[in-house]
């Protein structure tokens, strides 16, 4: 199967599972200590989404009825940064 076709079949799907790749590596001074390992911290992550979300919204209203976002964090320190990611969750969940 060629590249092109492979994007082609992801077309259409319902639901965008994104990862925050090399986020201790790159993060620079926006790292935090999560279980001894600095990542960057998943409000980053989250505050970015929700802008870039909300500005899609505006442009497509009902553009993402029915799709799901799945944010996924790897590494020793996952369970620090779940916990952390859910806390951030919560206070933006709060503000709508």
């Amino acid at each position: 199967m060629s590249d092109k076709n492979k994007v082609s079949d992801a077309a259409g799907k319902n639901t965008l599972n994104l990862c925050a790749v090399s986020a201790a590596i790159l993060g620079g001074p926006f790292t935090s200590n999560f279980d001894g390992k600095d990542h960057i911290d998943p409000s980053m992550t989250e505050v970015a989404l929700a802008l870039a979300i909300a500005e899609y919204v505006k442009a497509h209203p009902g553009g993402l009825n029915g799709k799901t976002l799945k944010l996924f964090y790897f590494g020793t320190s996952a369970d620090a940064l779940v916990k952390r990611a859910e806390a951030v969750k919560s206070a933006l969940d709060g503000l709508t």
